[in-house]
């Protein structure tokens, strides 16, 4: 069975890509942007359209009659002309486009809050951070949908805090939020609280880590754990490896495992089954990659990688099926990079939409959408930031390729 392949392009913006400028061809399928360039027609077999997928093109199946009759009747010289807009470097197609977006309420603005993505729910879960001058510390819950922040008002929650961590626990439907410090003076705080899309509750679970904040922190959908590493305590810096059941934490005794350290940034690689961390900082500003099995620790040595810096955040894109750095501060100055992690090497993205240089900011992944999203931190000359953006690949979300069957 052969599959024939229609779609069209046309020009977008630039973005700025690792072997220098390009234009993009290309064209969203909705109300999309930019001159129509015309269609390509390739027929390809059913095994190439799975290769395809690993090059992240979109792949829409619709029956013939879907497909309104002007987009199907083509001509030699209409296939001829769109052929160079057609074949599009692929390298270049793995960019991210970033857009900042509006909401008509949108939370206070903060820095090192908590923000995890609920998949149950489909809505991105934000509480707490420190708000926008020196000890002003929230406690507010707030959900953003996909087109506006709308804030909660659950019967219980959790005290005001910031430096904590909020991670989605899929298996059991429930955001899990653990310490941080609250606004008293060396305030670091060791409880565990859940949310459950209405409502928060305490857990009083036998075990737990030492009261903490800045430590890493992430969930384990294969083993269903959820994984925190390292922090700042009250008696220094942790290189500590805990993991909780929902029911308990339990500290784990890896061989290797990196130094002690704060702020670094973890996610768990769901294809490649491991937990990325990625810097922090402990007596100085780092940079190395390590990797945990659910056993131990492994560092790796990439040929490149992001500079050093703390204060940054890493996602999983499911989509690209990479971990994804963006921002983060090096004691000097705020980045605005995003990197890209294949479980062997650091890829540096490139876009001229991206948000401000920035630190301290949260960033989850919306996997229904296939979207980043990005709210809040700190930059030169903002103590805290309110803005939302979110990425999306252009390849994926851009390039309508519908697919008609044919025997």
């Amino acid at each position: 069975m052969l599959v024939s392949v229609f779609y069209w392009t046309s020009v977008y913006a630039a973005p700025k890509f690792a072997g220098g400028s390009s234009t993009v061809e290309r064209r969203d399928w909705l109300g999309g942007r930019g001159e129509l360039r015309g269609f390509a027609e390739a027929s390809i077999s059913e095994g190439e359209v799975k290769k395809s997928l690993t090059l992240k093109l979109c792949v829409l199946v619709l029956s013939l009659a879907a497909i309104p009759l002007s987009t199907r009747l083509l001509t030699p010289s209409d296939v001829v002309a769109s052929q160079a807009a057609a074949t599009m470097s692929f390298a270049s197609l793995d960019d991210i486009v970033w857009e900042e977006r509006s909401s008509i309420a949108t939370p206070e603005a903060r820095l090192v809050a908590g923000m995890a993505y609920d998949s149950s729910r489909n809505v991105t879960v934000l509480f707490g951070g420190h708000g926008d001058h020196v000890g002003y510390v929230l406690g507010d819950t707030w959900k953003w949908n996909g087109s506006n922040w709308v804030e909660q008002f659950p019967s219980s929650s959790p005290s005001a805090r910031y430096q904590h961590i909020l991670v989605y626990d899929s298996a059991r439907g429930v955001a899990v939020l653990f310490g941080g410090l609250g606004p008293g003076w060396g305030e670091f705080l060791g409880d565990t609280w859940e949310y459950n899309g209405t409502n928060w509750s305490e857990r009083n679970p036998i075990n737990a880590p030492s009261a903490r904040d800045n430590y890493g922190m992430t969930y384990d959908s294969v083993r269903e754990r959820i994984v925190l590493f390292g922090g700042r305590t009250s008696y220094g810096l942790s290189r500590e490896t805990w993991e909780y059941d929902g029911t308990n934490w339990m500290q784990q005794s890896p061989t290797t495992k990196p130094s002690a350290r704060a702020l670094p940034a973890m996610v768990y690689d769901e294809a490649r089954e491991r937990i990325v961390l990625f810097g922090g900082l402990d007596t100085t500003r780092r940079n190395d990659t390590w990797e945990y099995d659910g056993t131990n620790w492994v560092q790796l040595f990439p040929a490149n990688a992001p500079p050093a810096r703390y204060g940054h955040t890493l996602i999983y894109d499911s989509i690209r099926k990479r971990a994804v750095l963006f921002g983060g501060f090096d004691g000097t100055n705020y980045f605005d990079d995003a990197w890209e992690w294949d479980g062997t090497d650091w890829t540096q993205l490139f876009s001229t939409s991206a948000p401000s240089a920035r630190a301290y900011q949260e960033v989850v992944y919306d996997n229904v959408r296939g979207r980043g999203v990005l709210f809040g931190g700190r930059s030169d000359g903002y103590f805290a930031r309110d803005d939302t953006w979110e990425y999306y690949d252009l390849v994926m979300d851009s390039v309508f390729l519908p697919m008609i069957l044919r025997q």
